[in-house]
């Protein structure tokens, strides 16, 4: 496994990789698209986080162990080399524990950015079993992976018509990765690139 084999977003949890890909299909679980979370906590601005990837416990079984059946993730694209820490969503709010920077950027990752990611339904492509270090090795900088969290690695995703990171960023196959902590009902997101 390398980074280099993954196109669309990839779960981890409890020795399995799940891999997803798009559908012409109405599915539970997608990239992208509008969201209806309303943000407390750590104040930011003026531009909004964006929605990266709604993950569905019908597909996933750990999300329904942990009673959690629909699980948005949400990164700062417009905030430079963002860190994000939210607390699960409950029904449709999220309270944001941590955010660096708190500031968005006028033209970070590139002038007018669209304030959505394109909405593309996923199905799940296969399902594999592994352990915890050979899943790393989808990330680029590696990965610790707690027994009791769901690590999320998203690439680049180029259908849709919007470039994720713009030329450079693109090119250098920035990932998102969510750190999913079940016990503590937490999100971290961070980015990571060659």
């Amino acid at each position: 496994m390398s980074p280099d084999e993954v196109h669309f977003p990839v779960a981890y949890y409890n020795g399995t990789a799940f891999f997803f890909a798009p559908t012409d299909r109405h599915s539970p679980t997608y990239f992208g698209g509008p969201s209806d979370i309303t943000f407390t906590g750590v104040r930011h601005g003026p531009e909004p986080l964006h929605h990266i990837l709604t993950l569905a416990g019908a597909v996933i079984p750990a999300l329904v162990d942990y009673h959690v059946f629909s699980l948005p993730l949400f990164y700062g694209l417009r905030y430079d080399a963002c860190s994000l820490t939210y607390r699960m969503p409950e029904r449709s709010v999220c309270e944001i524990t941590k955010l660096q920077p708190r500031r968005s950027s006028a033209d970070w990752p590139y002038r007018d950015y669209p304030r959505l990611l394109p909405y593309i339904p996923l199905r799940l492509s296969r399902r594999t079993r592994c352990t915890a270090k050979r899943f790393a090795k989808l990330s680029y900088q590696g990965l610790e992976i707690k027994p009791t969290t769901m690590v999320v690695v998203v690439p680049p995703v180029f259908i849709g018509g919007v470039s994720m990171w713009g030329p450079m960023g693109d090119a250098e196959g920035v990932q998102i990765v969510f750190e999913c902590d079940f016990e503590n009902k937490t999100v971290r997101a961070s980015n990571q690139c060659t």
